[in-house]
């Protein structure tokens, strides 16, 4: 999974100047939505990690079967249309 985060700082830095001096939000309500942000983007960088780590598992696992069955079937079909 490739995700990148990079857009939303520059996004902020350009409304939030914009929000807070028309008043659409105060600087407690800002400051609370950016934890909120900062929280989930922890939360989904943990989920990408530990999947990373259950897909590497998985891989170690079954790949070698996997690549043995392969070359089981190569043999076979070798010897059969040869």
């Amino acid at each position: 999974m490739d995700v990148s985060f990079s857009g939303i700082l520059s996004y902020i830095e350009e409304v939030a100047h914009r929000m807070l001096s028309t008043g659409e939000c105060t600087p407690e309500d800002l400051c609370f939505s950016l934890q909120g942000m900062q929280s989930e983007i922890k939360e989904l960088e943990k989920d990408i990690h530990r999947n990373a780590e259950r897909d590497q598992r998985v891989r170690e696992r079954y790949t070698p079967g996997i690549q043995r069955e392969i070359r089981e079937l190569e043999r076979d079909i070798h010897r059969e249309y040869r």
